[in-house]
């Protein structure tokens, strides 16, 4: 089976956690013997790092800003700038043609409306079967003014895949209601995961200092949970520790002039590291004295959740970053802080003394993509083996 993959992001170097998901699924699904293929569909300047087949599909930056000056979003009203004179658009067209897909898998629902204008066209991918993979609930993340609008495009999308993949049960109940009276429709929950560490990483720590880690996208509730947790200033991290912040989450940091009217102090005890590669994040688990997830809002489940779990490091949390991971709560070296008060004793306290109550391998396997998508990667089977044969282009 040939299964199409559709993003807003490329998938070549999957740094924050929608595109480790992707990537995941996709892995999944080449175990299960499909042949893939992810073409993406975004803004150039957001993925500098894009390979050289994904940037024929990048957008260039006056689009994105003809969007901002109107108000729009990026990801909701992302088919309106696709027209279908631009070169992106031709050459989307033209690798579906050429891949023929037996099922295209939508990544969110922003480009649910350009696959609808492609099926009008390409026989091959009209018949072909639809995945609807959600990352969330998109809809409870947006503005009021957009809630409305993207409920509405992930209602109609459900109603028409003939799978849907959801990252907890929760969603999954949604997601289903909206699929209708369609029951014959699978809707497989396959939770968010990560890949276990190999071992210990190579080189010194690149932190000399002491430190505690939180990890983060640029998505605005993991900037907000980090504010509400932490407050102005961290000031439950101890003289001559650290505070190391790792992933898009640190540009709205920055940005934020909360964190600019104490500048000095933050600049003297956080260090922003960026968006870093899978080498320097396994460097930064390995050697943290604790992992932080200062998660207060969202939707989903939070992949950096499972990231901490597996790394076997202490785990100081807010009760929202164990949304989906309910039964891990009890693992030992698992914090879980129901205050910002409660938050910050437990976080000053992974500087003291040695950690006690740790987890196993075996417990935390559990959390990892081949256990959290093996019921996944039995559906791609499934639709694998219905797949009707192709004859050659």
């Amino acid at each position: 089976m040939r299964l199409l993959s559709l993003s807003t992001y490329p998938l070549s170097h999957p740094l924050h956690g929608g595109q480790r998901r992707a990537d995941a699924l996709l892995r999944a699904a080449t175990g299960a013997g499909c042949a893939c293929l992810n073409i993406p569909v975004f803004f150039a300047e957001s993925y500098p790092d894009a390979d050289i087949r994904e940037q024929r599909t990048a957008l260039p930056g006056d689009l994105r800003a003809a969007l901002v000056r109107q108000g729009l979003r990026e990801d909701l009203h992302l088919h309106r700038v696709l027209s279908d004179d631009l070169a992106a658009m031709g050459h989307l067209g033209a690798q579906v043609a050429a891949f023929r897909p037996d099922a295209v898998q939508l990544e969110h629902p922003w480009l649910f409306p350009v696959y609808e204008r492609l099926a009008a066209r390409l026989p091959d991918l009209a018949r072909a079967r639809l995945i609807y993979s959600a990352h969330n609930i998109e809809g409870d993340l947006l503005p009021g003014r957009f809630h409305e609008a993207v409920t509405a495009l992930e209602r109609r999308l459900s109603a028409c895949a003939d799978m849907i993949v959801a990252v907890s049960e929760g969603d999954a109940a949604r997601l289903r209601a909206w699929a209708g009276d369609r029951r014959d429709v699978p809707v497989i929950v396959a939770p968010n995961g990560c890949w276990a560490p190999d071992g210990p990483p190579p080189g010194d720590a690149i932190v000399s200092e002491p430190y505690v880690m939180v990890a983060g996208s640029a998505h605005p509730p993991n900037a907000q949970g980090f504010r509400d947790s932490f407050g102005e200033i961290p000031g439950c991290i101890p003289p001559g520790g650290r505070l190391v912040v790792a992933g898009g989450v640190c540009d709205l940091l920055r940005a934020d002039p909360r964190f600019g009217r104490f500048r000095m102090l933050n600049d003297a005890v956080v260090r922003h590291m960026g968006v870093v590669g899978d080498g320097v994040l396994a460097n930064l688990l390995h050697h943290a004295r604790g992992i932080c997830l200062p998660v207060t809002g969202g939707g989903g489940t939070n992949l950096k959740t499972a990231e901490a779990l597996v790394s076997l490091k202490p785990v100081v949390a807010r009760p929202a970053a164990f949304r989906g991971y309910e039964d891990a709560r009890t693992l030992g070296g698992v914090r879980i802080a129901d205050s910002p008060q409660a938050f910050r004793h437990a976080v000053r306290g992974l500087f003291s003394g040695p950690p006690t109550g740790m987890r196993t391998r075996d417990e935390v396997a559990r959390f990892t993509w081949p256990a959290t998508l093996a019921g996944l990667t039995g559906a791609y089977r499934g639709m694998r083996r219905s797949a009707p044969a192709k004859a050659p282009a």
